[in-house]
């Protein structure tokens, strides 16, 4: 059978409290072991990575050091079918990539025919912007260069490639076809061609098949890089803690909060080693069988593969926890983004005693007018699914962690009753509550209510558990994510995330001004123009500025300017020009402007100024 998980996992308590670690590459269990897949990427025992590249880079030098190579492929006729690949030794046909254009490669000095395939591994993906290759430009070697050929460029990343050698070749798209009756006459050849407009184009290897038996050299190929390389991406096995229901929570990438790394992590857990499940048709019956059974078994009896029902979908990380479901196995998937990339270690931090086995919530309602204030309730249900001797401990601190503005928590109720609780807001965006009496996790029913302001579509309200347990060493914080499920049969929901009723609102509004007089004397009273706004819609930060002019169109002051995001936004004028001046009486024209990616937003209006 083919051994597709791993059936314990490496972990390493932290002294005696009861959070452990699991810990994938130096350190812990080796990537390669953890590997179920991996595309476009790297991967050794101790690290995962993706090779930095510069724009304007020959990378070609660079791919034997990197794992790549050349060589050729000699194609010979067979009288029992199509002709068969065979791979000669070709002395100096490394001289190809040396990066010295005075040394050349001829297939006739090798004791080759001159008809045949070159492969140049590149020993990673890249993004490419241009190739040429050309025989020494001297006088007695230019006229050496390829007349009838295909240039070929394929992204697949076999794992011994001599395997493949049919695919490689017949899978990849021609970049430059010139066959017999329209041959080359250029020394230099060039793709693309010259002032022909181009994206460049991800590849792993490049192949050249000459198509005749005229002498030709290649002294250099050049493979110029764009400073790109596509995303890679590493899916582990599924992996289980034994004899427990582990509740999974922070997850450090080289000992760092993953939202620093130019990466993206999903996880998904389960009962189970089997995230898919395969079938195999026996009679009118269905019979569950094994990957390996599965794949050998003849196509007629293969039923698609299925998910398994009992695992979770794959979810990303929110504030660097796990948010899958506490259950014994768990599989992660991880993408490398961008070229430079190196990940040495993934540190999983979990603890075998859950808050509860099931913990779940919803958020109503779902949508709303963007920026107004709206009241919210959230549904948190804490359950038991099976006796488990009381493992599950149950908690006191609820924490909500969102970017909407959060104007007031209302009030508590656990199982329909007012409960008594304090409140505050967390370092980040959201809030955490201190409940007095402990949420039971054999079933209990909490509902918060609250007001707050949400500016962008799909904002998410992520929720967890927390609570506070002794240990030899002091106290221990044990904490766990709720998922998102249908817990009020009266709402409509089960998310936890809240649309914006109308999404074709500007991306400034609500702007409001305190005064539209002023009077800058400094005196104490009425001397700022005072005005807030509303940004709706970012995802991310935008460049902002605030600027008054004056009604002739001059500048007159230029605010700050900085980078707003979504939510209310307050900005100052002190009634002063650029040079710490009193600007005269009159009439001014205030500009807010917000440059986004999608589009610019710019909203204005009168202010007047007297002493």
């Amino acid at each position: 059978m083919k051994n597709h998980a791993l059936f314990l996992l490496l972990f390493f308590p932290l002294s005696s409290a009861a959070v452990e670690q699991l810990v994938i590459g130096r350190g812990g269990l080796s990537f390669v072991a953890a590997q179920a897949s991996s595309t476009q990427l790297l991967v050794a025992d101790d690290s995962l990575w993706i090779w930095k590249t510069q724009k304007g880079t020959n990378i070609a030098p660079l791919a034997l050091q990197r794992g790549g190579r050349i060589f050729p492929v000699v194609w010979q006729e067979n009288l029992q079918g199509p002709p068969s690949p065979t791979l000669p030794v070709a002395a100096g046909i490394d001289l190809m990539v040396d990066g010295d254009a005075l040394t050349a490669f001829s297939p006739a000095a090798a004791g080759l025919k001159n008809q045949m395939d070159l492969y140049l591994d590149l020993g990673s993906h890249y993004g490419v912007e241009q190739i040429r290759f050309f025989p020494r430009l001297d006088a007695e070697h230019s006229d050496r260069y390829l007349q009838a050929f295909q240039l070929g460029s394929d992204r697949k990343d076999p794992s011994e490639i001599e395997s493949s050698i049919y695919e490689v070749c017949c899978g990849s798209p021609n970049l430059i076809n010139a066959h017999i009756n329209a041959p080359n006459t250029q020394s230099l050849v060039i793709w693309p061609h010259p002032n022909t407009p181009h994206d460049p184009r991800p590849m792993r290897h490049v192949r050249i098949r000459t198509l005749n038996e005229r002498p030709w050299e290649i002294a250099e190929i050049e493979i110029v890089s764009d400073g790109s390389a596509p995303p890679g991406e590493y899916t582990s096995k599924p992996m289980e803690v034994r004899n427990a229901r582990p509740v999974w929570g922070r997850l450090l990438v080289n000992g760092r909060d993953p939202s620093e790394l130019p990466i993206s992590i999903e996880t998904r857990t389960g009962p189970d080693l089997d995230p898919v499940q395969y079938f195999l048709r026996q009679g009118f019956d269905r019979v569950k069988t094994t990957e390996t059974q599965w794949t050998t078994a003849f196509e007629g009896i293969k039923l698609p593969p299925q998910p398994n029902p009992f695992w979770s979908p794959w979810q990303t990380l929110s504030e660097g926890l796990v948010v899958s479901p506490p259950q014994s196995a768990i599989q992660f998937r991880l993408r490398l983004l961008e070229p430079g990339t190196h990940i040495d270690q993934l540190l999983f931090e979990f603890t075998s005693r859950p808050l509860a086995q099931d913990l779940s919530a919803e958020i109503n309602p779902t949508q709303t007018p963007p920026g107004e204030l709206t009241s919210f309730v959230l549904d948190l249900r804490a359950r038991r699914l099976e006796d488990l001797g009381g493992s599950d401990s149950g908690f006191r601190f609820i924490e909500v962690n969102t970017s909407a503005e959060i104007e007031a928590i209302d009030s508590v109720y656990v199982q329909d009753r007012p409960a008594f609780y304090s409140s505050e807001r967390t370092a980040n965006e959201g809030f955490i509550l201190r409940l007095t009496e402990r949420i039971k996790p054999q079933g209990s029913f909490v509902q918060v209510f609250f007001r707050a302001r949400v500016f962008v579509d799909g904002t998410r309200f992520n929720v967890r558990a927390l609570d506070r347990r002794p240990t030899g060493d002091g106290d221990e914080e044990v904490y766990q994510t709720a998922r998102a499920a249908d817990i009020d049969p009266r709402t409509p929901g089960g998310t936890l995330s809240v649309r914006l009723s109308s999404r074709k609102e500007p991306l400034i509004d609500g702007l409001t001004a305190r005064t539209s007089v002023f009077t800058p004397n400094d005196d104490g009273h009425n001397d700022y123009f005072t005005l807030s706004y509303n940004v709706l819609r970012l995802t991310q930060a935008a460049p902002a500025f605030f600027e008054i002019y004056d009604l002739s169109g001059r500048l007159v002051r230029r605010g700050r300017a900085g980078r707003d995001q979504s939510g209310t936004h307050l900005r100052l004028w002190d009634g002063r020009d650029d040079a710490g001046r009193r600007a005269p009486p009159g009439s001014y024209l205030y500009h807010i402007r917000l440059e986004s990616d999608a589009k610019k937003t710019a909203r204005q209006g009168l202010v007047h100024v007297i002493y």
